[in-house]
């Protein structure tokens, strides 16, 4: 038999563990109507290197999402504080499992699919192709 001291040990170790695997694929829920709004690619990295737009490129994506289905337009901002756009979107739906979250892009010509990172009021981080897309919201 095991002294007292050791059976208090390994059942610390024991509830340690199960609280830490409880735990592992947690993840706090979105408000994905956060998503909505006007984002501006601030910059995109990939294996630990980091690419900025040129200076005077300004980038910026438009996402509308619904609750069901989405959609995302380039968008170029103009002198006095609105935006341009074409009549072209990308259509998307969001997946969700197990925690994470799918962006489902559909075109007439292509689907691919984006990771959600992160999203708060201010920031955006997606995912695709091993490729990180840090966005900040329009202020």
């Amino acid at each position: 038999m095991l002294p007292c001291k050791m059976r208090y040990t390994w059942f610390l170790r024991i509830v340690v563990l199960l609280v830490a695997f409880t735990f592992w694929d947690c993840q706090p829920d979105l408000d994905l109507n956060q998503l909505n709004g006007y984002w501006q690619i601030d910059y995109v990295s990939q294996n630990r290197e980091v690419f900025r737009p040129k200076p005077g490129v300004i980038q910026w994506d438009y996402y509308e999402w619904d609750g069901v289905n989405g959609f995302r337009k380039k968008v170029t901002p103009t002198g006095t504080n609105t935006f341009e756009t074409s009549a072209d979107q990308t259509s998307f739906s969001i997946l969700q499992n197990k925690g994470d979250y799918q962006l489902l892009f559909q075109t007439p010509w292509d689907q691919w699919e984006e990771r959600l990172l992160f999203l708060d009021q201010e920031r955006l981080v997606l995912e695709h192709n091993s490729r990180q897309y840090h966005y900040l919201r329009k202020k």
